[in-house]
């Protein structure tokens, strides 16, 4: 049996074992399900064209669709179809679409759902990855089926009474992107831009979720900061990729870096033990690139810095 054909058997159980649940409710059950097994794959992220041609070419088939489902690895391509293929098997109308407005050589895809009743929705779940590992609202779950209009066919309501009778959120525990109001509300206290972000990244996640991926951690935090900061204040702030060689393989590593104009830059790194970022000295960083650690950075005033400072060392 196929790691595919074992999963449906598993939700097939579980659905037998529940027999009050709605179509709907199954279809979310999967959906956060599966969003809290899967990370996207690192090497279409960062690959070259060819390799992402090749990576994305070979996420359909019923092999690599289960080859996927062994390495918790996907793209938007292959987890569209592994979620086409579990709600087929579960008797659910559901297609894979391409979206109408990427003319990209790999175009973005998700999946559009028909229930029983008529109601007609779209949903992204690549896309929530970041959400449900986080614990928070998934923002691609019940929209229009055309997806691009954003409109939300599904009410919030709707969703949270679901998701609280499946145990995804309880009075006790609800999403994590509530948080944002209280953080929001505290970093009115700071004055300047710098000690907002310290504050902000060294409380950035209320749900602690060490096994999250680096692209889930990354996305999550990018669309916490945009919540919180302006465009101007957002300029100041570089999500940079930082990452390990491990034989042919890349450990990568979140880290941001703040601009403090005149006053030079802060660095943070992401500790997963803690949950947190914590901010790390120029000469910390600069150790950490001499013990491995590679920073093809889009920052240039960060590599004009490490330059600099490497050569002030070397004529010392």
């Amino acid at each position: 049996m196929s790691k595919l054909e074992e999963y449906v058997e598993k939700v097939k159980q579980y659905v037998q074992q529940h027999p009050d649940m709605s179509e709907l409710e199954v279809i979310r059950y999967v959906y956060l399900d599966l969003g809290k097994r899967f990370s996207f794959n690192l090497d279409f992220m960062f690959g070259n064209s060819r390799t992402k041609k090749q990576i994305y070419r070979d996420s359909k088939t019923l092999y690599d669709l289960d080859e996927s489902m062994e390495t918790n690895t996907i793209i938007c391509r292959s987890l569209a179809y592994i979620l086409e293929y579990v709600l087929r098997e579960l008797g659910t109308t559901i297609i894979t679409v391409t979206s109408a407005n990427d003319d990209k050589a790999c175009p973005h895809v998700y999946s559009a759902i028909n229930l029983k009743g008529g109601r007609r929705f779209s949903v992204d779940l690549q896309n929530d990855l970041p959400n449900i590992q986080s614990h928070s609202f998934t923002t691609f779950f019940g929209l229009e089926a055309g997806f691009e209009t954003g409109n939300r066919v599904i009410p919030r309501f709707e969703i949270e009474q679901m998701d609280r009778k499946l145990g995804y959120v309880s009075n006790e525990n609800y999403y994590s992107d509530d948080y944002l109001y209280l953080i929001k509300s505290d970093i009115g206290y700071f004055e300047n831009l710098p000690e907002k972000v310290k504050f902000v990244l060294e409380n950035i996640d209320i749900h602690e979720n060490r096994e999250m991926g680096y692209f889930e951690r990354k996305r999550h935090h990018e669309n916490m900061l945009a919540e919180l900061f302006t465009q101007r204040e957002l300029s100041d702030i570089h999500v940079i990729d930082c990452y390990k060689e491990d034989g042919d393989k890349k450990d990568y590593k979140n880290c941001i870096a703040v601009d403090k104009k005149k006053d030079g830059i802060d660095i943070y790194m992401y500790s997963v033990d803690e949950c947190r970022y914590k901010a790390v000295s120029l000469e910390q960083f600069l150790k950490m690139t001499d013990s491995g650690l590679r920073s093809p950075s889009q920052y240039p005033r960060l590599n004009q810095m490490i330059r600099d400072f490497k050569r002030s060392e070397g004529e010392r």
